[in-house]
């Protein structure tokens, strides 16, 4: 094992990201652009040109190009807070910042006072600013604040600390989550706002005093594997791995912990899924073949899931040893979950 916080992309894969960023960072009905995610994700993986470029023309057919022009100029972050016709305004101020400075100050600024908003676009915007940091690229970066700043969403302000575990929390949800109504005609981001904005959640904001980077991990993942691929929850596995790139940037790491735990309980009690936690697998595998396998797999695979879900299983194995990935990726294969975006 053999892990690293950041990537270098290849000289290929940064000039198609760079070519793809014409591309606007939602299409249809608010749905996330996966595709600089999906390249990074591939080329680190060891995809070849012939392979990122076919993923890119399969994969951009259903993309919007951007209108970049910037109808108002921006001179603080509250002009574009929350207001998702103010992206390109918010794309040039980042990126004017970061020219001015550079990456690290710019996210050191900025992103606590995003934070409360983490659970932006489903999480897609937290997920797809990581993958600008990994790759240390200031286009990508900018572009993935303006995302996580224009489509901001605030679950709610955690009130006080208890001594209840991570799981009496998740337990708790099962006496709840039935009595939420939820409105299925929207997305996940839809489902998440009517279930933060349900008296019925504001228990939920005093959290454990435990609380950790790998306690959330611990959860995020056990709830993934006991719902069999729930797409939601699949969100909950690449957002915790996008929170460890974007954690050390912040000047209170409990509280963006706190914040990402509310938004990720918010999001688990929009599936109806009742929490039992999860018991592994005995196992008896080489990680490293298994996904030396899976990662040549996932450069031949259209899905754009598939492939992050690999990545992220492949990098949490690195850091961490935990066989629970490698089931992770093969609980994806075994049941199969339509794609809600």
């Amino acid at each position: 094992m053999n892990y690293t916080p950041y990537y270098y992309p290849s000289s290929f894969c940064k000039f198609l990201i760079d070519d793809t960023s014409k591309f606007s960072h939602l299409y249809g009905d608010r749905l996330a652009n996966h595709l600089p995610m999906s390249l990074v994700a591939l080329d680190a993986m060891g995809a070849t040109e012939s392979q990122l470029r076919w993923f890119t023309e399969f994969y951009q057919k259903r993309l919007e190009i951007r209108d970049t022009k910037v109808t108002k100029n921006v001179s603080h972050i509250s002009d574009i807070l929350w207001k998702s016709d103010s992206f390109e305004g918010a794309v040039s101020f980042f990126l004017q910042k970061i020219h001015h400075s550079n990456i690290h100050t710019v996210l050191t600024e900025y992103i606590d006072l995003l934070i409360p908003g983490i659970s932006a676009s489903a999480f897609h915007a937290l997920i797809r600013l990581s993958y600008g940091i990994e790759i240390q690229s200031p286009n990508e970066v900018a572009i993935w604040l303006a995302y996580l700043t224009t489509e901001y969403q605030f679950v709610g302000e955690p009130s006080s600390q208890s001594n209840d575990t991570l799981e009496d929390c998740m337990s708790r949800t099962n006496d709840i989550v039935w009595k939420i109504e939820i409105d299925r005609s929207g997305i996940i981001t839809d489902y998440i706002y009517q279930v933060s904005h349900s008296a019925l959640f504001h228990p939920f904001l005093t959290i454990s005093d435990n609380i950790s980077i790998d306690s959330i991990a611990d959860i995020t993942l056990n709830a993934y594997l006991a719902s069999h691929n729930n797409f939601t929850l699949l969100h909950g596995v690449t957002a915790t791995h996008a929170l460890r790139s974007i954690l050390p940037f912040s000047w209170n790491r409990q509280r963006m912990l706190e914040y990402f735990w509310i938004a990720f309980v918010a999001a688990y009690m929009t599936t109806g899924e009742k929490y039992s936690g999860y018991t592994p697998r005995k196992m008896m595998i080489d990680g490293d073949a298994y996904f030396d396998i899976q990662k040549k797999l996932a450069c031949e695979s259209r899905d754009d899931h598939t492939i992050k879900l690999t990545y992220t299983t492949w990098r949490e194995w690195q850091r961490s040893g935990d066989t629970r990935y490698i089931e992770a990726l093969q609980t994806h294969y075994e049941f199969p979950e339509d794609d809600l975006n």
